[in-house]
């Protein structure tokens, strides 16, 4: 699921690597060093750029932000409702998955999900755009229960991860949820829990 800007980019990385692979048959000419060390430095640069998350904590590509709006029901299920500043699925030219994680802790990552299960409270890989207002994307998110919602009074920290297909993983600010309201609203649904 590559944009129309993409392909070049993948047609570089491709040119680069068969660049590459004719160098490496070419050596026994001078200049073969020199077309190889400039094959491999931009097949590196493209690859950092395209592949990696690099720019993204660079700076070069400014990260989306997310401000949560409310939480409500739908179909007896806890949807959280955020505005972004930019489209999450396709804010870099690539196009992404994207999953909401929450968590106690403020620092959640995407790998918390792996290393650090009990630390999640919340998962979703249910999260939609419903509207497209100038440079406001509304997006609603259904809660799925991964660990018990902590005490009262506590807030959970959520933030939206975007997976690039074959590339990157972003994620956006931070945001916090008051885990009283989310309680209130689970006992609404009266959502079962599996703890």
């Amino acid at each position: 699921m590559f944009s129309i800007i993409a392909w070049p980019s993948t047609f570089l990385i491709v040119a680069c690597f068969i660049a590459f692979l004719i160098a490496l048959g070419m050596r026994k000419y001078k200049s073969a060093y020199a077309f190889l060390a400039v094959s491999v430095t931009i097949f590196i640069l493209f690859f950092g750029y395209y592949v990696t998350s690099i720019p993204g904590y660079l700076g070069i590509i400014k990260m989306p932000t997310i401000q949560f709006v409310d939480l409500k029901t739908v179909n007896d299920r806890v949807v959280m409702e955020f505005v972004a500043d930019k489209d999450l699925e396709n804010f870099s030219n690539h196009g992404f998955l994207l999953y909401l994680g929450g968590s106690n802790e403020k620092s959640i990552t995407y790998t918390d999900r792996l290393n650090k299960p009990e630390s999640i409270t919340i998962w979703s890989y249910d999260v939609n755009l419903k509207t497209n207002i100038e440079n406001e994307y509304h997006y609603e998110a259904v809660i799925y229960l991964k660990n018990p919602v902590p005490k009262m009074n506590d807030s959970i920290y959520c933030r939206v991860f975007m997976l690039g297909y074959i590339g990157p993983c972003y994620e956006t600010n931070v945001i916090s949820v008051s885990s009283e309201s989310l309680l209130e609203m689970l006992n609404e649904v009266k959502t079962e829990t599996p703890f």
